[in-house]
Order: C-alpha cells, then sequence, then structure tokens
C-alpha cells in the first residue's frame, strides 16, 4: 500500500510539474506574441485577458483593459459593426475580419486588422483575436495610388501638350512668315 501511495506521489508531482511546464509555456507564448492577443467573451464581447503587447499597443494597462468590451476599443460608431463580425465567427471556425479604425487611450485613432477564432477559455466560451496594426500599411498603399494617379495625369498632360502644340506651332510658323515679310516691306496679297 504504501509503494502504490509513493507511486501515486510521484505520478502526482510529475502532473503537477507537466502541468506547471505547459503553463509556463502558454504564457510565455501569449504574453510575448508579435501581436496584441485578446481573448473575449462570447456572449458580453468584454474583454478576459489580453497580452502585455496590447496593453502596449493600445495605452492602457492590463486591469483597464479588462474592464473594456472588445468593441470599446474601436470608434462608437462601428460598435455594432464589430460586434456582429465577432458574432460570425459562431457560424465557422476562423475568420479573418476587414480592417477597422481603433483608438489607443490617448485618442489617437490607427486601423486594425484582426484574425480571431472561437474558443473555450475558463470552460466558457470566448474568441481569440491576434489584432495587427496595419496603418502604415494602408498609408504606403494609398500613397503608391496616388503616385500612380499623379504619373497617369502627366502623362495625359504630356499627351494634351503636344496635341495643342502642333496646331500652335502651325500658327507660330505662320505668324513668324507674316512677321518677315512686313518688316522686309514686301506687300501681303489678300490670299
Amino acid at each position: 500500500l504504501t509503494s502504490s501511495f509513493n507511486r501515486m506521489l510521484v505520478h502526482l508531482k510529475a502532473s503537477e510539474a507537466s502541468l506547471r511546464e505547459s503553463e509556463e509555456k502558454y504564457r510565455f507564448l501569449f504574453d510575448n506574441g508579435p501581436c496584441p492577443i485578446f481573448v473575449i467573451d462570447a456572449d458580453t464581447m468584454m474583454i478576459l485577458d489580453v497580452n502585455e503587447r496590447a496593453a502596449h499597443d493600445y495605452g492602457y494597462t492590463k486591469d483597464e483593459l479588462l474592464e473594456m468590451s472588445f468593441a470599446d476599443l474601436g470608434r462608437y460608431r462601428d460598435r455594432e459593426k464589430t460586434v456582429t463580425q465577432l458574432q460570425q465567427i459562431f457560424t465557422s471556425d476562423v475568420a479573418l475580419l476587414p480592417v477597422l479604425q481603433h483608438k489607443r487611450k490617448d485618442g489617437s485613432i490607427f486601423m486594425v486588422n484582426y484574425q480571431a477564432r472561437l474558443c473555450r477559455y475558463r470552460n466558457r466560451p470566448a474568441v481569440i483575436a491576434a489584432v495587427w496594426d496595419v496603418t502604415e500599411k494602408l498609408e504606403k498603399h494609398t500613397r503608391l495610388i496616388q503616385t500612380g494617379k499623379m504619373a497617369t495625369l502627366g502623362e495625359m498632360a504630356t499627351g494634351i501638350a503636344h496635341e495643342l502644340n502642333q496646331p500652335l506651332n502651325i500658327v507660330r510658323l505662320g505668324c513668324n512668315y507674316l512677321t518677315k515679310k512686313i518688316n522686309s516691306g514686301q506687300s501681303l496679297s489678300q490670299e
């Protein structure tokens, strides 16, 4: 009986060590992820957990974020849209959601894209969302489009200038001819 008890005790300690190692690994990956990660209650959309990157990027403390709804991070007019998009996950496994505007604690706005997945967190349905800032990417894309538009506009202006220059050159040549005739004292025929 004592050896059986000792084996159970050794097995229990090994299980506890394995569980502790697994928790440390999870916490390491969660907290050191390259982008903000949110765990969101599937029913209330309240934030249940966040990583350090989320607190850093949004400018809130972790405790402040845990008192907020995920929809609170967006603009007021986008709250319903955010909730609707997150609820779409209930019909599919993973969703890559469209770009939204989020705001930092200081009120500055930035564009985000996020991918979310339905999961269970502490025995209740939850959504885990990985968020990344796409503001710079969208600004570069916008500048690229503007550059393309300006290049096209330049080409059009060059073409129009060329088309206008041809008849103007003919008029200028005619005027030069007439001016030379008048300056040399030659008479001009009516034709």
